[in-house]
């Protein structure tokens, strides 16, 4: 395949058939482009429809997309860019790549010009770049998920190809999202040089993966099955023969062999016995619900869990012998980030190797290749004659440096020896930069006299940036991005709260530390930590919207006395930092204490108005802990922290907590004989302490008003919505998710652990049906949902139990049944839905004139109508009267409200039905 940009084409060359013959690349060729959109946007993909294939799902003026497939039948989605220079126009670019973005299980591949950079560091010359110009791309990249594709070859690929004022600058990328990583770790594209071009083309490449033999792991599942016993009886039952240890380690290598040998042995079988017991499980169930009374199929499906609870547990088993780790509590999600990482760092290997003269993609051949490169590189093969007449005679060493070929080697002169010449190490121009201060006028004349290239405003010394002007937004981007890929990289369901209070306590804390020592950190860093930290905390979720939590950030950076969680915030690291800083420019002589002393006297001096914001800050703090420092003789050195000898950090956090007042609960709650119960994130409610001793401290206060707990598709909830709506409650809606669900739902619903649930004042309601008559029993309203007449109320229950037992029963099987039996389900569901209009009649509702509880139970499957209709079944032909109430009760406003989309239903139908019928 290949894609050209900015080619200069007319939409009119297209229809020349000279033309096209002369632009042909590939044999069978075929192409797309969007010259008929665009002046400015040109994209011209070319390619070989024999060796792929190129499925177009969006055509734009700066972006063309769409799906490629092999005939190994992998496919990946494409997207060549090519963005316009206007940041408005590019902003319709970033939403497109947004709302085009693949699902779960699709590598995406984003490639081309995006006439914006992510870094600062990414430009040389001109104007320097805003915040607002690199956060436009990145915030694209942090949405998306998106990585950069390792890569080699040029740095920059953009020359604006002048001699005065040269601008190099890296617009052409390629980004990939981590199901890419996953599937095709070892690609990586390549920055050729430009040629006809200011642009460098790119080059995608793939090193073919190589063979890694892994040394033998001993499973412990493997001791609960049968067939490892008799492995081992077999092998050890032999005769011993010679020396019994030797003996021994043979028949440890024998059953090692005859181990690897049994299909049993690969953790893959483990995966996929449980598929096929899991589509068994379903097969027994389906049939299950036809003969509910076979003892068979009960025996059978019986059979059936015990395995897969037996195969689950060795699963467990070996995800928790391999992880080793004490946080992991199930499952192997949190893995993902670090494969991600893994194969990116195998990819810039290979990458790297394949720098070497080498033509073979496999990389032992490559390595082969690189090192007999260099041995004839700096082993030739020496001449085969040595005539010594040939060689010049020399000039007679002149006497002024006789003496020093003659003197003692100095210990100076064998130190730089060993240091540049024999160790290799020198100073190399080209990782050096200059720090210029505000007074020096000629700073690009002293870079190229130091052969330095262009001045840098900015530079980065291990990790920080430096910089003799206060730092912009764009340099703390890197600090920012880290903690976002961090944080985003766990998943919630695999550290509890106390496991994600514990990774900010520690690794995320030490990360900011280290750029406070060498850094002023900004009110906005402030602002963005505490954020996303809040998220992580109580959410376990970095990427979610706007959720409220109860508890503000301030209040969980606090000492535990203080009725924290113990977690320093970053004014309180500030602080600590800068106290240990005035400790040691007090006490110690080094260079930066020797300045200090000579600028700007000793830290509590006040201040003046020219001094750096570096120097006031320390003159705040050392204001703020006057109290804590004790000042013998400052010109001696003898200023300690409260006449210490020997000062800690956690010394500095009790000085900077001082001022906070103590909290009266904490003894009991963090006491060793006290266990705290309590519930952060989905279910924020009250603490509750029990004493092991058995005495009552605190009880939670019952929650008032009305809380519902369903998942926005279920027709089950829809219900429940409906009635709530009709009657005008208020109340708290929760969205559930059902592969996950919360420790709410599970409390509130022990028995079924399904949804709906509603809770009213802390009492909880399940089953739509019962829910829908605690609403109207409860709840006065305008109308009554239930007739007052005994004989009316029992008809309409009749109706609804009708609806809850016929139509979801035979409306789901649209998403289980494989399509050969798709004509069967039609056919059950219009004779179900034929009864359902027959009770309906001429009647406006169900319920004659009075919009009721039947009309409520069946309201949400007329979002299904366009389901059935686009699996065979059209509602408004087979049942027009049932139709035309559909379309009736939409006019309610409880009802359109209540509902969803019928393209969502769609969507979400399609998606059922690919888990289960398609896989």
């Amino acid at each position: 395949m290949f894609c050209i940009l900015e080619n200069r084409i007319h939409a009119e060359s297209l229809y020349n058939p000279f033309f096209l013959h002369n632009h042909v690349i590939f044999p069978h060729e075929q192409s797309c482009n969007n010259f008929e959109l665009s002046t400015s946007g040109r994209i011209w993909i070319k390619w070989n429809a024999t060796k792929l294939n190129f499925v177009v799902s969006l055509n734009s003026d700066q972006m063309i997309t769409g799906l490629v497939s092999f005939n190994n039948n992998q496919v990946f989605l494409l997207s060549i860019i090519y963005a316009s220079n206007d940041r408005e126009v590019r902003a319709r670019l970033w939403d497109q790549l947004r709302s085009c973005a693949p699902g779960h299980n699709t590598p995406w591949i984003v490639m081309g010009d995006f006439n914006c950079c992510r870094y600062a560091s990414e430009k040389i010359g001109g104007n320097v770049l805003t915040h607002i110009s690199l956060g436009e791309l990145n915030s694209m990249i942090f949405d998306n998920n998106l990585l950069d594709l390792p890569s080699i070859g040029n740095t920059y690929t953009w020359f604006n190809q002048r001699q005065e004022n040269p601008i190099h600058i890296k617009l052409d990328r390629i980004l990939v999202n981590d199901h890419w990583m996953n599937n095709l770790p070892n690609t990586y594209y390549s920055v050729q040089a430009p040629s006809c071009s200011d642009h460098c083309p790119l080059i995608l490449k793939n090193t073919a993966a190589t063979h890694v033999n892994h040394r033998f792991l001993f499973k412990n599942y493997w001791t609960s099955l049968d067939s490892f016993w008799y492995l081992v009886l077999d092998v050890f039952s032999a005769r011993t023969s010679g020396n019994p240890i030797y003996d021994f380690c043979g028949k440890l290598k024998t059953l090692r062999n005859r181990i690897k040998t049994e299909r049993w042995a690969n953790s893959n079988s483990i995966q996929e016995r449980l598929d096929d017991l899991h589509a068994k499980q379903m097969d027994h169930l389906d049939r299950l619900s036809v003969e509910p009374n076979s003892p068979q199929l009960n025996s059978a499906l019986n059979y059936v869990n015990q395995q897969i609870s037996d195969l689950s547990n060795m699963q467990a088993s070996w995800i928790i012998q391999r992880a080793k780790a004490s946080w992991l509590s199930q499952g192997e999600d949190n893995l993902k980030f670090l494969y991600a990482r893994i194969k990116t760092r195998m990819a810039l290997r290979n990458s790297a190797l394949n720098l070497s003269t080498s033509l073979s993609p496999l990389r032992a051949e490559a390595v082969k290749d690189l090192v007999q490169h260099f041995q004839n590189l700096y082993n030739p093969t020496p001449p085969s004659c040595l005539n010594m007449e040939v060689f010049p005679i020399g000039n007679t060493i002149p006497p002024t440096i006789t003496a020093s070929l003659t003197e003692d080697v100095t210990e100076s002169e064998i130190r730089n020896a060993i240091f540049s010449a024999s160790s290799g190490l020198h100073i190399n121009f080209d990782k050096s930069s200059l720090l210029d201060s505000k007074s020096i006028q000629n700073i690009e004349d002293i870079y190229r006299a130091l052969n330095l290239g262009n001045p840098k405003a900015v530079i980065t010394y291990l990790g920080i940036p430096i910089a003799s002007k206060r730092l912009k937004l764009a340099d703390f981007h890197p600090l920012m991005e880290n903690i976002t890929r961090k944080l985003s990289g766990w998943n919630a369901n695999l550290l509890s709260f106390a496991g994600r209070l514990q990774f900010l306590k520690y690794t995320m804390t030490n990360s900011i530390a280290y750029w406070i020592r060498g850094s002023i950190m900004p009110k906005f860093f402030f602002k963005f930590f505490r954020k996303i930290a809040s998220k992580f905390l109580f959410f376990g979720d970095v990427l979610m919207g706007k959720k409220l939590h109860m508890v503000a950030w301030d209040t969980v950076c606090k000492p535990k006395c203080k009725g924290g969680l113990g977690l320093h915030s970053i004014p309180a690291l500030i602080y600590g930092f800068n106290c240990s800083l005035i400790l040691r420019i007090s006490n110690l002589d080094f260079p930066l204490a020797a300045w200090t002393s000579a600028k700007y006297g000793n830290p509590w001096l006040t201040p003046s108005t020219l001094a750096s914001p570096f120097w006031k800050a320390i003159y705040c703090t050392a204001d703020d802990a006057k109290a804590y420092f004790v000042i013998n003789d400052i010109n001696l050195g003898g200023v300690k922290w409260k006449g210490l000898n020997k000062h800690k950090f956690s010394d500095f956090m009790e000085g900077f907590y001082s001022t906070y007042s103590d909290c009266y609960w904490a003894s009991s709650i963090w006491h060793s004989k006290y266990v705290l119960i309590y519930s952060v994130g989905n279910d924020e409610r009250m603490l509750l302490f029990f004493p092991l001793d058995g005495r009552e401290t605190e009880m939670a206060v019952p929650e008032k008003g009305v809380k519902l707990l369903t998942f926005w598709m279920s027709p089950f909830g829809q219900r429940c919505r409906i009635a709530l709506a009709e009657k005008e409650v208020e109340y708290e809606y929760k969205e559930e998710d059902l592969s996950k669900k919360s420790d709410l739902l599970l409390k509130s619903n022990p028995v079924h652990k399904k949804i709906p649930v509603l809770i009213h004042d802390g009492k909880s309601i399940c089953e739509s049906l019962i829910i829908v008559e605690y609403i109207d029993e409860v709840f006065p309203g305008k109308t009554n949902i239930l007739p007052s007449d005994p004989y009316a109320r029992s008809h309409a229950r009749f109706w609804a139990d009708f609806v809850d037992k016929k139509v979801y029963d035979c409306g789901s099987k649209l998403f289980k049944s494989k399509s050969e039996a798709l004509e069967e389900v039609n056919k059950e569901f219009i004779c179900i839905l034929k009864t359902l209009e027959t009770e309906l009649g001429e009647k406006k509702y169900f319920g004659d004139d009075a919009f009721g509880l039947v009309d409520i139970a069946f309201a949400p499957f007329t979002s299904w109508f366009y389901t059935f209709e686009a699996f065979g079944l059209s509602v408004e032909k087979e049942c027009p009267k049932l139709a035309a109430w559909g379309k009736r009760i939409m006019e309610r406003e409880s009802v359109a409200k209540s509902l969803h989309e019928p393209t969502k239903v769609y969507d979400l139908f399609c998606e059922l039905r690919k888990k289960f019928v398609d896989a």
